[in-house]
């Protein structure tokens, strides 16, 4: 699929991956620590896929229309009916890698960066970060599983917790060998929107632990905070600090 010599790289490649996909890598324990939060448990009708949501991301008016559309309260990105794709993607993407794959090849893309969707933003909203830390040792269990069926076309970041850095780095040492695992990727919540001293503190030592197992960083910067970028010749890497609602 290379294109006049060139390899096409896909480095913003939303997934779910959805509860009803987690949850068959969380621990017994883990799925019952979630149990004082199942107010925020959505199942979608049409799809059947699970996931747990805060607040509404909302779309509400149109360029064109006269007014804003009334906000469904719980929904997730109201309004927001997607941009044109041309054709559907396959919803078994995430529970079947090969399904990805073949929505790849039909848009020509050789690798896929893949990176949590919005709504993982919930996590950085419990009290208990216990509970963050869990879904994101989860997601890289399922990263794992899922990447190495086409490890040459599917790669992945680390998730770290803006709230709990210290309580992350274990699981960063763990993935930092994995082949799947080429960037970091640092979730953190709307008081970190602008820097601040609890901010500045959280980059260094991820940093330090990032660089010395042997991955370097490439200028990639989503949402509002800032973030510091270093290059090398290693592995690419980058560091993603997410702002979510």
């Amino acid at each position: 699929m290379a294109r006049n010599g060139y390899r096409i790289y896909d480095a913003d490649t939303h997934v779910g991956p959805t509860m009803d996909v987690l949850e068959g890598y969380l621990a017994g324990s883990e799925r019952a620590a979630l149990e004082p939060l199942r107010d925020l448990r959505r199942v979608n009708k049409r799809t059947g896929q699970i996931s747990y949501h805060v607040g509404e991301r909302k779309y509400e008016r149109r360029l064109g229309e006269p007014a804003a559309r009334p906000a469904d309260p719980r929904a997730y990105m109201g309004a927001y009916s997607g941009a044109h794709k041309g054709r559907d993607p396959d919803p078994r993407v995430d529970h079947d890698p090969a399904a990805r794959i073949a929505d790849m090849d039909f848009e020509g893309v050789d690798v896929n960066l893949l990176l949590p969707s919005g709504w993982f933003g919930t996590w950085t909203t419990v009290e208990d970060t216990r509970q963050e830390l869990a879904l994101y040792r989860a997601y890289h269990r399922w990263m794992a599983d899922y990447c190495s069926a086409f490890p040459d076309r599917l790669a992945g970041v680390i998730l770290v917790s803006g709230r709990d850095v210290r309580g992350s780095l274990a699981e960063v040492e763990r993935c930092a060998a994995e082949p799947w695992a080429l960037a970091r990727s640092i979730t953190t919540w709307r008081s970190c929107s602008t820097p601040s001293p609890s901010c500045r503190r959280t980059r260094p030592e991820v940093w330090i632990r990032g660089t010395t197992s042997g991955s370097s960083a490439q200028p990639r910067i989503h949402g509002a905070a800032c973030a510091t970028w270093r290059r090398s010749s290693a592995r690419v890497c980058s560091i993603d600090t997410r702002i979510c609602d």
